[in-house]
């Protein structure tokens, strides 16, 4: 993944610490050069980034991980009102 995003946005940090790409500011194409000049320098790397990222989205971007997600937020935002 090669994200050319807001750092105010979660995705960086999605990406960051899911080790699958990297994410750079929008208004910087040089930083958006040089991150690809990165990501295409090595091959295993980039293969073990997409082998990362399939897993992520298999186990977290599901629709079910996805309902969970919602689930416990809504649990979350509702338990002090229980109290």
């Amino acid at each position: 993944v090669l994200a050319s995003i807001d750092e105010g946005s979660e995705v960086p940090s999605v990406i960051k610490e899911a080790e699958v790409g990297a994410a750079v500011p929008p208004d910087d194409p040089w930083a958006f050069c040089q991150a690809l000049d990165q990501l295409l320098a090595d091959d295993a790397e980039l293969s073990a980034m997409g082998e990362r990222a399939r897993s992520y989205a298999a186990s977290c971007l599901t629709a079910a991980a996805q309902a969970e997600a919602y689930e416990t937020l809504f649990d979350e935002l509702v338990a002090p009102r229980r109290s």
